[in-house]
């Protein structure tokens, strides 16, 4: 008895496996900047503000372009990649195209949980978070997830840049 129970289960499992669709999790890591990173930025500051006063006494030293430090940037960064702005773009512009061909109302409204549910966004709160914050896709195309979650940080990026 125990033999044909163990057969049921094992062809049980097989089916299982064989029957399913994967689903894969690519994952990506982001931190501040480092310093050198904004150097370019920071040196825009530099030439409205304290130089300006360096050429002409007689012009006060402002702030024009305030300095910007990682911690800043990257507070900047973490707030663009987690606003439902970033999110809704990304669905309409990439998702929502991949996934359905002129939907409608009810389609769409069903897609964007679809999407809120596989995308999942984890800010750093506490210190031992270490600065990660973490942002994770899935999907069962393993490749145009990965190329999903590279687009949603890539617009991110440019979102803080701007």
């Amino acid at each position: 008895m125990t033999h044909i129970i163990t057969v049921v289960v094992v062809i049980g499992a097989a089916a299982y496996a064989l029957l399913t669709t994967p689903v894969y999790e690519p994952q990506a890591q982001t931190l501040p900047p480092p310093a050198s990173g904004l150097e370019s930025y920071n040196s825009a500051h530099q030439m409205t503000g304290p130089a300006a006063h360096g050429v002409s006494p007689d012009i006060p030293v402002t702030d024009a372009i305030p300095p910007l430090t990682p911690n800043e940037a990257y507070q900047h960064f973490l707030r663009h990649a987690s606003s439902i702005s970033l999110r809704q773009q990304f669905f309409q512009d990439h998702y929502l195209p991949y996934m359905a061909d002129s939907p409608n109302e009810s389609q769409q409204a069903r897609l964007w949980r679809q999407f809120n549910n596989q995308l999942t966004i984890t800010l750093p709160r506490r210190p031992e978070d270490n600065n990660l914050m973490r942002l994770s896709l899935q999907g069962d195309d393993s490749q145009q997830i990965a190329d999903w979650l590279n687009t949603y940080l890539e617009m991110a990026i440019r979102e803080t840049r701007a």
